[in-house]
């Protein structure tokens, strides 16, 4: 393993859980990468031999160099300014990391280049938005969720899947699409599921109140919700 360098930067606890996730070795590729904090972390601490760090403006590719330079690490990091995917050649990286973005964007990413079904290939994403939709996406297009890790920063919190090309085709049921399974220490994960009864009660009781009640998605929110309940008193008997 590589020593580590110097002026390592300090990874938030959502770059952590991300860092957790990229295999040892694995070539990375960085998209939207901002400081390249995670890249230069994971090539620092010997995780990684070499990354490449990407991201669609010039101000982020500025900062990216900065903490490159600053790290010792511009001989094994590579700055790269392009859009999403676009431009790299993706048989040249094992974890694909896209992180802190939005999951419309994120999968507009990735139907965007073709390559991604190589067998190796592992995509780590970490969507601020519309997780359901992500889900349910991949799985549709032919992509196994690995795992689902939770990590806190202050309120927020932030889920991490990572995804492999999948053998055969992907048929999640409702829950693990719209709730997921993530793995989590007992009281973050029960911090999340309260959240979410709350969110599902609040969306449920607004679509029955709506000048058109919509009794059948009201049904089913109602469902996810015992389904939550009932695997919490399982999981705590």
């Amino acid at each position: 393993m590589t020593a580590p360098s110097r002026s390592l930067p300090k990874l938030t606890p959502r770059l952590a859980a991300v860092a957790g996730l990229v295999r040892q070795d694995a070539r990375l590729l960085d998209v939207g990468t901002d400081h390249a904090y995670l890249p230069a972390f994971l090539v620092g601490s010997g995780r990684c031999t070499a990354a490449v760090a990407s991201d669609l403006r010039p101000g982020p590719c500025d900062r990216a160099r900065e903490t490159v330079s600053a790290c010792g690490l511009a001989d094994r990091i590579r700055v790269v300014q392009t859009d999403g995917l676009n431009g790299h050649d993706l048989s040249q990286f094992d974890d694909i990391v896209l992180a802190g973005m939005g999951g419309e964007l994120i999968l507009r990413i990735l139907a965007a280049v073709p390559g991604l079904d190589r067998p190796g290939l592992r995509l780590l994403l970490q969507p601020q938005t519309d997780l359901p939709l992500v889900r349910r996406t991949m799985a549709q297009r032919g992509f196994a969720l690995e795992t689902e890790r939770l990590a806190a920063e202050g309120h927020r919190l932030y889920h991490i899947l990572a995804y492999a090309p999948a053998a055969e085709p992907q048929t999640p049921d409702e829950f693990a699409l719209e709730i997921g399974r993530p793995e989590a220490e007992p009281a973050l994960l029960a911090r999340y599921h309260e959240r979410l009864r709350q969110t599902l009660e609040k969306q449920r009781l607004g679509l029955l109140a709506a000048k058109e009640p919509a009794e059948e998605d009201a049904a089913r929110l109602l469902h996810l919700t015992r389904t939550l309940t009932l695997l919490d008193a399982l999981s705590h008997p």
